[in-house]
């Protein structure tokens, strides 16, 4: 439940300018020594030459689903409606059970453990299942630095946990390597990435104990690693980078690693907007990450009024963020989580059709996706499973997507 939060607790970033420098208003001792050039630390390994990787299409877009809780049910389902197994299945997997979170001896969630939601297969079973339809599963073992519902996290009353410090530290070297060893055993691709939406996560990993928020940092770039470097992008990236060197010294050559974040990343319009959350900070380099990118939830704006009114257009959504990885990467690049909020009143079907075969196969890195298909979206977030209320947005779907091959791929191309 609390990934689906996201969407709608997330802090919303905006594309980068040096112009726009300092709008989250932090004061100048706390930015003291930070600068917007730096330069990636070398890779201390490397990708193994023959892994097998999820590669781009040659031509058009890889569509998939994003469930929670009833993915494999879903996918079911949706592939018997369509007439076609979506390519990619997102999903989220804990990396701790959310009761463990503050505990003093948390306990990594494997992959052979079961997903969440009643019934639900382990993420190895769920990605074999796929696997035999020539489909991947992308999944997000979701590392949490905190509560995003606690109000008294966000007025810096509370903090986060241990775990991304943690992590740093090695306290679960063992278990993530038997997590590796596992995904190396299964053998066939799968598409693999932390944390979630990295963005709202960044925010509270400041400070010298990596639990702190960025707007009650004493110094936002001098209390971890390098001094001119963001603290909390720089964990992330280097928490990127421990669990891929530990899965890399296991042997793993199966994983295609990506990273995303969330809708309206470094949206300037924003007043939580900086600078200094810009992906360049975060980003591990190609070295580790096989493909980037971010969610994009938006909504028809004209058919908008009483709807989600934090959900923007397309444009909004993505665009920026979009240009901002653009400037880091030249990866291709993966929306997650694509999701076409609406009350029920209307069909999005011709919104989706616009997004999908008009809007997205114009950026020209964007190279997959998969469209946000759950209950759980649809009974706490307006975003409805897909012809379920309207037909036509299954007949849009059918004849736009489905049957366009100039614009969709079908097949996954693997190294």
């Amino acid at each position: 439940m609390k990934k689906i939060l996201y969407i709608y607790v997330i802090l919303f970033f905006a594309s980068f300018s040096p112009s726009s420098y300092g709008e989250l208003e932090l004061d100048p001792e706390t930015i003291e020594g930070c600068s917007n050039e730096v330069k990636l630390p070398p890779a201390t390994t490397q990708a193994d030459p023959s892994a097998k990787k999820i590669l781009p299409p040659v031509q058009g877009i890889y569509p998939g689903i994003y469930n929670i809780g009833s993915t494999l049910p879903k996918y079911n389902v949706f592939k018997s409606e369509v007439g076609q197994a979506p390519v990619i299945v997102h999903t989220f997997h804990d990396f701790i059970a959310p009761k463990d979170l503050f505990s003093k001896t948390p306990k990594i969630r494997t992959f052979e453990q079961a997903l969440e939601g009643d019934g639900a297969p382990s993420p190895l079973d769920l990605a074999n299942e796929l696997n035999k339809d020539g489909s991947v599963l992308a999944i997000s073992w979701a590392i949490e630095c905190c509560d995003m519902e606690s109000m008294s996290l966000w007025y810096g009353l509370s903090k986060g946990n241990n775990v991304v410090p943690g992590i740093l530290k090695g306290d679960f070297d063992t278990d993530i390597r038997k997590a590796a060893k596992q995904i190396k055993a299964f053998g066939h691709p799968i598409m693999l990435g932390l944390f979630g939406e990295y963005g709202p996560q960044s925010w509270f990993l400041f400070g010298k104990d990596g639990k702190t928020a960025i707007n009650y940092s004493k110094n936002i770039c001098n209390e971890y690693g390098n001094p001119s470097w963001p603290d909390g992008p720089e964990r992330v990236r280097d928490t990127y980078r421990h669990i891929i060197d530990l899965f890399r010294q296991e042997g793993v050559n199966n994983v295609t690693w990506f990273m995303y974040t969330s809708t309206g990343y470094m949206n300037q319009d924003d007043e939580d907007f900086t600078t200094w959350l810009h992906p360049k900070y975060f980003y591990p380099g190609d070295s580790y990450i096989d493909w980037v990118g971010q969610s994009a939830y938006f909504i028809d704006p004209e058919n908008r009024p009483d709807v989600n009114e934090e959900v923007g257009d397309i444009s909004k959504a993505i665009l920026q963020g979009y240009n901002a990885w653009g400037s880091v990467t030249q990866r291709p690049f993966f929306i997650p989580e694509l999701g076409a909020a609406g009350d029920g009143s209307n069909s999005r079907a011709e919104i989706i059709r616009k997004v999908v075969t008009e809007y997205l196969p114009n950026l020209s890195r964007v190279k997959a996706f998969s469209f946000a298909n759950a209950e759980l979206f649809d009974v706490y977030f307006d975003i409805p499973i897909l012809g379920k209320k309207y037909p036509d947005e299954l007949l849009m779907w059918k004849s736009s997507v489905i049957n366009n091959s100039s614009k969709f791929q079908h097949s996954l191309i693997v190294k």
